[in-house]
């Protein structure tokens, strides 16, 4: 009882001493906007819930708590819980007092409870309560696991996938031992059959807990598929691809190799396999991503379920540190070289944070502070907030600052964030909502407010994506059964045509052969064009996505101001994508800039079969399908006027803190009017190393005026390091005679780039 007794005191220690401020920050970019939203509908909505499919689940809010209700104070509870078994549960694993190493463990569970984040916590507590039940045999552990698995799965699918693997691991293990038990006794036998049991109806836990939830079994099935898509779909849609040292990491992996085979403790040779699927779980969550923050997930996981089977031993192990040492510090050269940060941060003991966040209404009245500062921008015109009065609304493509800021119904669709629409079952389902009963009677679709789109045409997706290739059949079903009313600058409001228009299908040509890099000529520029390709990934391709991320496929865009390049998603391509008009901003009426062909790239072309079969299809929908929005443009927009242009070309080198010579333009021999509409696009190709800065500079000066100074960064380009990509900045400007027109190049960086066929041209608009 002593014993018990001081376990529980040391856990709740480390629980409550190293407890994190909570409370997420809120601002207009793509995560906030989630958590928003699932705070918001535990809080007031929570049965809306029910028909949304998306990465994070109905219970994110205990992961990111704003200023909603009880949030903060329910989040503060679960995670104490969490971080105070995650320590009384260790320290009966790891058998505190037996070991020799009784510093150096407390010292490891207080350093697991800072280190991992929420997510790899939760999961981290699964595996401790696994591998207590390994030892202990002890069925109350193991239902407290799937039950913690369950409640997972419903905060975020990623932790849910993580920590069901080891449950799925171990089921396999209990099996195997069943069959194998001829000699154990009957209550060992029997044992082992409760445990089987137990882990068999984790799918049951499971929809209990939905119907905990929502009092209801519909839309389980649903959201069990969607999962799977979501998660098929993941590698393809949402990986980035820095220039690893796979020196490096290969190296890391195959330390690991050894170090299972130095373990000695036979209890540990069945936890390495039951964390094994773990392990690649978090490495492909980590490596997709391969930002600062995914990256290190994989570190942070290797050191726990290396140091938990390091203490586990029960005698010194130098063989196995030293294979634990080489992986943890050569994945961390590679991740500090990618990323460019210094990553190992412990984060900052506040012993009293738990205590602000449940006992005090400061953290509630920050959140509420910040929300309301940072969505200020989102208010709508009173005009339009009269004319959508009471009605349901939704926001496109993501930004739902709009439903705070003004109070308004809203009707969620499925996949709440457009990026997310990873395969084209997960587009239907967005595109049969707003055919549905259930459709919004407005949307208000975002104009790109933080200006993220480095074409500055405020059709921006995640990872240099378009966003009309995020969900095509979505996208045009808007379009078909949604009027544009009101322009605005930050945002355009649709109206819900009075009645229900299905898109039909669109006709499409015989395929065409087509190989990687060559470009292909459109087939029509006063059409709206649509193309399917069909990409056919090698077997090594298909194994390299199993335990790695998919090959990254682009289309690029000729286009009359230049070459735009953006990441596709595979699936969609091969069900057909918006190939023209290339639709910028909806908001004004700049000419859409003309496509002229178009090319598939990769980088790694041996991934994939040498042909691309293409088709196009040109057939028009009727115009009560597809409203004014294609037409209206396409009819108004022609061909502009080069009124004149000049070009350097051949290749050149910049040195870091350098500047290229300038192009120069002047317009002392324009024939320009004050009502003309002018456009300066400066364009260049350039190949530069990852991690590199250097900017796209256009200036206008007047005598010895500055009249005015852009810069774009080119590193906003940069799909892979040390290739060549396209750029190109557009100016929308008003200029006179004697206006002299420049444009340059700056190395900020500290790394040299080459670049070629730098040009600047002066573009009037036709009417």
């Amino acid at each position: 009882m002593k014993k018990q007794l001081i376990y529980i005191l040391l856990s709740l220690t480390f629980a409550l001493i190293g407890f994190p401020n909570l409370v997420s920050l809120y601002d207009l970019t793509v995560d906030p906007q989630i958590h928003w939203v699932f705070n918001s509908l535990f809080h007031n909505e929570f049965d809306s819930n029910q028909k949304i499919i998306f990465p994070h689940g109905p219970l994110s809010f205990l992961e990111f708590p704003l200023g909603f209700g009880n949030n903060i104070v329910l989040s503060s509870l679960f995670l104490l819980l969490i971080r105070f078994l995650f320590a009384f549960v260790g320290l009966h694993f790891f058998e505190l007092e037996k070991k020799w190493s009784a510093i150096l463990t407390l010292l490891l569970v207080f350093l697991f409870l800072q280190y991992l984040d929420f997510e790899l916590l939760v999961c981290g507590l699964v595996f401790l309560l696994v591998a207590h039940h390994l030892k202990n045999k002890n069925h109350i552990v193991l239902i407290l696991a799937v039950l913690i698995s369950a409640i997972s799965f419903y905060i975020k699918i990623s932790i849910g996938v993580i920590s069901g693997t080891i449950l799925g691991s171990y089921f396999i293990y209990l099996i195997l031992n069943f069959l194998r038990s001829k000699n154990k006794t009957i209550e060992a036998k029997s044992s082992t059959r409760n445990a089987i049991l137990l882990l068999l109806f984790y799918p049951f836990i499971l929809f209990t807990f939905w119907l905990i939830l929502y009092k209801t079994g519909t839309g389980f099935l649903t959201y069990i598929i969607g999962v799977k898509e979501l998660i098929i779909g993941n590698s393809d849609s949402a990986s980035l691809y820095p220039d690893n040292n796979w020196l490096f990491l290969s190296f890391s992996l195959l330390a690991l190799v050894p170090f299972a085979f130095f373990l000695r403790n036979s209890q540990n040779k069945m936890l390495i396999l039951m964390s094994i699927l773990s392990v690649l779980a978090v490495w492909k969550h980590s490596m997709a991503r391969e930002d600062a923050w995914h990256i290190m997930k994989y570190f942070y996981w290797l050191f726990f379920i290396a140091a938990s089977l390091l203490v586990n031993e029960k005698k010194i192990n130098i063989p196995s540190k030293v294979c634990v040492l080489l992986a943890l510090g050569l994945f961390y050269l590679n991740a500090r070289s990618v990323t460019g940060f210094s990553l190992l941060n412990l984060k900052s003991a506040n012993p009293v944070a738990f205590f602000e966040n449940v006992f005090s209404e400061k953290s509630k009245k920050d959140a509420h502070a910040r929300i309301k500062k940072e969505s200020a921008t989102c208010l709508l015109d009173p005009r339009d907030r009269n004319k959508i009065a009471n009605n349901t609304v939704d926001c496109y493509p993501y930004n739902y600052c709009f439903l705070e800021s003004n109070n308004l119904l809203w009707s969620p669709r499925p996949i709440i964030q457009s990026y997310a629409a990873y395969t084209p079952w997960l587009d239907n389902k967005n595109a049969e909502h707003f055919l549905s009963e259930d459709a919004p009677q407005f949307i208000i679709w975002e104009n790109d407010i933080l200006q993220r789109d480095r074409w500055s045409a405020a059709m921006t997706s995640i990872d240099g994506r378009y966003l009309l290739h995020d969900e095509p059949l979505t996208v045009k079903t808007i379009f078909a059964n949604y009027d544009l009313i009101r322009k605005r600058q930050y945002y355009t409001l649709w109206e819900k045509q009075d009645t229900p228009t299905q898109v039909a299908d669109n006709v499409y040509s015989k395929s065409i052969k087509l190989n990687w890099n060559e470009w292909i000529s459109i087939p029509s520029n006063d059409q709206i064009l649509y193309a399917k390709a069909h990409f056919s990934p090698r077997f090594l391709s298909k194994l390299k996505s199993i335990f790695y991320k998919s090959e990254a496929v682009f289309i690029e865009y000729k286009t009359t101001y230049g070459t735009r390049k953006y990441k596709i998603t595979q699936k969609h391509a091969s069900n057909g994508i918006l190939i023209s008009p290339l639709f910028g901003n909806l908001n004004n009426d700049d000419a859409i800039p003309h496509v002229l062909a178009i090319r598939f790239t990769t980088h790694n072309k041996n991934m994939f079969s040498e042909k691309i079969n293409v088709q196009w299809s040109t057939n028009n929908p009727s115009s009560k399908q597809y409203v004014s929005t294609f037409h209206k443009k396409l009819s108004t927009t022609s061909l502009d006027s080069i009124i004149i242009s000049t070009e350097e070309s051949g290749n050149s080198s910049l040195e870091p803190n350098q500047y290229s010579p300038s192009i120069l333009l002047s317009t002392a021999d324009m024939q320009l009017a004050s009502t003309d509409s002018i456009q300066l696009v400066a364009s260049l190709h350039f190949n530069m190393p990852c991690l590199a800065n250097a900017k796209l500079v256009l200036e206008i000066l007047n005598g010895a005026e500055q009249k005015s100074w852009e810069s774009i960064s080119l590193d906003k380009f940069l799909t892979h390091c040390n290739t060549w990509e396209s750029t190109y900045h557009i100016k929308t400007t008003s200029i006179q005679q004697g206006d002299l027109i420049k444009a340059y190049i700056w190395n900020n960086g500290q790394k040299p780039l080459l670049y070629k066929d730098f040009k600047l041209t002066v573009i009037k608009h036709n009417e």
